[in-house]
């Protein structure tokens, strides 16, 4: 989602300590956008591994993906214009979207 932000802000100078060196305003925001962006991709995997293991149909699966991307990309969005609420909102409709996934694979062996 954040690939180009080591692009556009290169502000490390020391490269055996690059964290060391915070990047603020708009960069460091995208940065960690980009690191949380990571964190949600490992819960949309499970979330799918699951419902294709549970054997739910291929339409309901695509569509809560589309929707966390959407949801994922407006996330970014708000992060990087510092919109708090804007960005709770947001990860909460991504979060629902994977619950909805778990739901409905719990769902299929009830």
């Amino acid at each position: 989602v954040c690939m180009g932000v080591p692009m556009c802000c290169r502000v490390a100078k020391d490269h055996n300590e690059p964290r060391s060196q915070k990047m603020g305003g708009w960069c460091g925001r995208l940065a960690a956008a980009q690191l949380n962006s990571v964190e949600g991709f490992v819960l949309l995997i499970g979330a799918v591994f699951v419902s294709f293991s549970s054997g739910l149909a291929d339409d309901s699966i695509l569509e809560m993906v589309i929707l966390h991307m959407m949801s994922r990309k407006l996330y970014v969005l708000c992060y990087a214009s510092d919109w708090a609420l804007g960005r709770s909102t947001v990860y909460l409709l991504g979060v629902l979207s994977l619950l909805r996934l778990y739901y409905f694979s719990m769902m299929k062996f009830l």
